[in-house]
This record gives C-alpha cells, structure tokens and sequence, in this order.
C-alpha cells in the first residue's frame, strides 16, 4: 500500500510540474494495476491528451469495473469536449437493463450503477448532450432511481424534448420525490 501510495505521490508531482509525457500516461493507460489506470485515466484527461481520446472510449466501453467507469467519467469530464457522447449514451443504455441492474453483471451491483455510474454520466450529458438523446433521455423516467429521474426531467426541459402532457401529469400526480413533481411542473 504505502509503495502505491508513493507512486502516485510521485506521478502526481510529475505531473504538477509538467514533466509528464503524454507516452508515459499512455504505456500506464495498459497496466494491469487498478490504481496505476486509474492515475493514467485520470491524467489523461486532465492533460486532455487528444491522442488517447480514441483509447479510452475503446477502453470505457469495454469497462464493466466500476472504480474504472467512474476515472473514465471523470476524465471524460476533465476534456470537456462533447467527444464522449455517444459512448456514454451506449454505456447508460446497458447499465439501465434490468439484468444489470437487478443482478451482479461483471462486478456491477444495481445501487452502486445508479449512484456512482449512471449520475455522472448524466451530468456529462447535461453539459455536452443535446436533443438527439431524446429516446434515451425519456426512457430514464422510468427508472427506479429518484435522482435518475430528475436529472432526465432536468435534460428534457434544458433540451426542449418533447413529452406528452399526460406523461407529465403522470409524474406531477405520482412521482414518490416532492423534486421530481416539482420539476415535472416547471
């Protein structure tokens, strides 16, 4: 542990003074050790390193580790690029499935999608989405998940979808969160 923890102190430093390669991070995007990926992912992202950007969609959509999806979620952030859109849209399309979220799909657990994974995601989509995740963004009014459900309501006002009024009226009547009937009103 304290041999890790070294490491990362060191590459961190590194990386503060701005003697990271880009070559370095990308020999480090092909460790076997969690920790030393997550490092890489993260300052891959936090260097915006564009020529690692087609890795690590590659790498995100393979990923079904959670400490790995949440480092890609946040480098994906740190970019600040619209380029992650579609992986991210594909990832929640299978991480909504009930099999993934009812069962333990590939060290994934139902709770931990939805409050480590799935939200970030839609936090992404906020900032970089836009109205041509419609089907996608109104299929999450269904789920489970209170906050889930607000930040799609969030996203169908911010882009201007359309929904039915019975549909709204739907969740103003019965949506068990007091912030979900709110901002089915709004």
């Amino acid at each position: 542990f304290s041999e890790r923890k070294n490491a990362l102190i060191s590459l961190k430093a590194l990386e503060d003074s701005g003697l990271t390669k880009e070559v370095d991070i990308k020999a480090l995007l092909n460790e076997n050790d969690s920790v030393t990926r997550n490092y890489a992912i993260g300052a891959a992202g936090r260097l915006k390193i564009d020529d690692l950007k087609s890795k690590l969609i590659n790498d995100f959509v393979k990923s079904f580790d959670p400490l790995i999806l949440i480092s890609f979620i946040e480098a994906f952030i740190s970019y600040n690029q619209a380029d992650f859109v579609i992986p991210i849209t594909d990832k929640i399309k299978v991480l909504q499935q009930p099999s993934a979220k009812k069962s333990k799909q590939q060290n994934l657990e139902g709770d931990f999608i939805l409050e480590q994974i799935i939200i970030p995601c839609l936090k992404y989509l906020e900032k970089h989405g836009n109205k041509d995740h419609a089907k996608m963004i109104k299929s999450l009014l269904n789920d489970d998940d209170v906050n889930v459900r607000w930040h799609a309501l969030k996203m169908i006002d911010q882009f201007q979808i359309d929904i039915s009024r019975n549909q709204l009226i739907e969740i103003i009547e019965k949506d068990r969160s007091r912030i979900n009937r709110e901002q089915a009103t709004i």
